[in-house]
């Protein structure tokens, strides 16, 4: 089952080395425009990542670097790319700082401050013009425990984050700044061999707070990990046990996926 916890450099290694073993980091970015509409972006650069084609024959994780885009505004995509990359190199530390075909990814993490700065140059498929700018974000570092050698490790580094994206394409372009997310999660083990039934994951920020969910479901009956997490300006993040999450309003989407159209955090 999956664990919350800090990933250390033999486990990234080990993924990394492993047939079907992944690491993928995961940032978002929120703001509101002026008149009120919702829009932010959604960056994930990996190494082995399971949601590819191809994923469950066993590949090498390193071997298959990638980057995915996504930029939404009033819940309508505005921009999607998912690419693969023939070359990668590893600059420093466990937090995701690389170099992915002309992209650069420097990530740092102190144990009190956390700190990623992007350069986005990518290629995109069938146009001749290139998907270009810069992500800068930052915010107080979630201190969490070592990890005990757990099957998969997820590892959230900054909850109350802020940052500032700036990305160009072609004669499209998107400015935004606003409230700030990123983690990282990482197993030698494929996902599919992880015998997970259910995944849910969210995260929203309101009234100065951020809370994370995270609801992970066995095959086997009774294997379940539930964590809430909250974090404020003046607050760090901590673990609540005393709120319970709940889903409801589920509906079949477009693509065969369910979810659900309300989720309840409900506590003290």
């Amino acid at each position: 089952m999956i664990e919350m916890a800090s990933v250390s450099e033999k486990e990234l290694t080990n993924a990394l080395n492993s047939a079907g073993g992944f690491a993928w980091w995961y940032l978002d970015l929120t703001s509101r425009d002026d008149d009120g509409s919702l829009e932010g972006l959604v960056l994930i650069w990996s190494l082995g990542l399971p949601f590819l084609s191809g994923s469950r024959t066993g590949p090498i994780a390193s071997s298959r670097p990638s980057l995915s885009l996504a930029i939404y505004r009033a819940g309508v995509a505005q921009l999607y790319l998912l690419q693969q990359h023939d070359s990668w190199s590893h600059l420093e530390g466990v937090h995701g700082s690389l170099r992915m075909g002309a992209s650069l990814f420097e990530v740092s993490c102190d144990g009190e401050s956390f700190d990623a700065r992007i350069l986005l140059d990518e290629p995109v498929p069938g146009s001749s013009e290139r998907l270009q700018g810069a992500v800068r974000v930052g915010g107080p570092a979630v201190s969490l425990r070592e990890s005990p050698g757990s099957l998969h490790v997820w590892s959230p580094r900054v909850l109350e984050g802020s940052g500032q994206a700036r990305l160009r394409f072609g004669s499209k372009s998107w400015e935004i700044s606003g409230s700030a997310y990123f983690d990282g999660n990482v197993s030698a083990v494929p996902l599919h061999e992880q015998s997970i039934e259910s995944w849910r994951w969210g995260r929203f920020h309101c009234a100065g707070r951020t809370w994370v969910f995270y609801d992970v479901r066995g095959e086997q009956e009774g294997a379940e990990r539930r964590l809430v997490l909250t974090a404020s300006a003046t607050e760090p993040a901590t673990a609540r046990a005393d709120v319970a999450v709940s889903f409801a309003a589920e509906r079949r989407g477009r693509y065969g996926m369910v979810a659900p159209r309300r989720i309840e955090l409900a506590g003290q």
